[in-house]
């Protein structure tokens, strides 16, 4: 989603098409246990093409080319192609090649190239990319095909409630050691946190947990208040980003997917509590600077 919305900017910007080379979602590395990962853009309204595979050999070429004559000048390495998703615009024959250099940085210049084709090669997670055109993004990112009559119940009694969505991300957060050293897994005592914090700036909240191991959220969460575990391994990952973004207010995992559910939230005095460490021993946070840090 990060990928989608910094190349649906440019696009809108130079007026041109945006094309996905998805060749990731089909490499051995899409099915690794620790990161199991299909594409979903295909649920939310919106446009996007697959590239041809004649285009993508020609701009593979360029890339070849390009690779060897940079290793020979020494300026810079280019990362493997098969463990990076891979977004880039397309309008005449020039390529400008854009490496993402660091985690949640924003780059300002990136827009300000003139080349016909961009080559963003990065994940992109900074708001300050696609802010310009979100209110698009919101239209966008909503579901082709509407929530269930079960789920839509459940959205009008979190539109009448305080309602405020925790989400809890274990997976391969708790399962992988590398991934958990990478990423870290947020223990009870944050959640603790963020509820307290959620009580001093809410009135009378009621919670709605999210999870990728809901058994495991039953089992844990002994807070004493009222909150529902909502997560069923029913819906799909749209549907469960979507009815998350439908509460009033978020307590967000160090996860893009309940940092997209925070920031679909259109209501319009929302609190958002995310952890201040994002990934392990960095300060760098891709969160606006609205959301509560603890």
């Amino acid at each position: 989603m990060f990928q989608y919305a910094c190349g649906r900017t440019l696009a809108e910007k130079y007026h041109t098409s945006l094309v996905f080379d998805l060749l990731w979602f089909s490499s051995e590395s899409a099915n690794l246990p620790h990161a199991v990962r299909k594409l979903s853009l295909d649920k939310f309204k919106i446009d996007y093409q697959d590239i041809s595979q004649s285009e993508l050999k020609k701009f593979n070429d360029y890339l070849l080319l390009t690779q060897t004559s940079l290793s020979i000048h020494n300026s810079f390495r280019l990362p493997d192609l098969w463990f990076k998703r891979l977004v880039y615009s397309i309008k005449y024959k020039k390529y400008y090649i854009v490496n993402e250099q660091m985690n949640f940085k924003y780059t300002p210049d990136l827009f300000n190239n003139q080349s016909d084709i961009f080559y963003l090669n990065g994940y992109w997670q900074n708001e300050l990319y696609f802010y310009e055109i979100k209110e698009l993004l919101l239209q966008q990112f909503t579901l082709k095909i509407e929530n269930c009559s079960r789920d839509r119940q459940l959205i009008n009694q979190m539109k009448i409630e305080n309602s405020v969505a925790i989400h809890i991300r274990r997976g391969d957060y708790a399962s992988s050691a590398s991934t958990q050293a990478y990423h870290g897994l947020l223990s009870l005592e944050y959640y603790k946190k963020a509820i307290e914090q959620i009580i001093k700036n809410v009135s009378d909240p009621v919670f709605y947990l999210f999870s990728d191991d809901p058994a495991w959220c039953k089992d844990n969460f002994d807070f004493p208040f009222r909150f529902y575990v909502v997560s069923n391994n029913t819906r799909n990952d749209a549907e469960e980003l979507i009815l998350m973004s439908k509460c009033k207010h978020q307590i967000i995992a160090n996860s893009s997917f309940s940092w997209w559910a925070a920031w679909l939230n259109k209501f319009q005095e929302k609190v958002v509590i995310t952890p201040k460490i994002w990934i392990s021993n960095s300060l760098d946070n891709p969160c606006p600077k609205e959301w509560i840090r603890i």
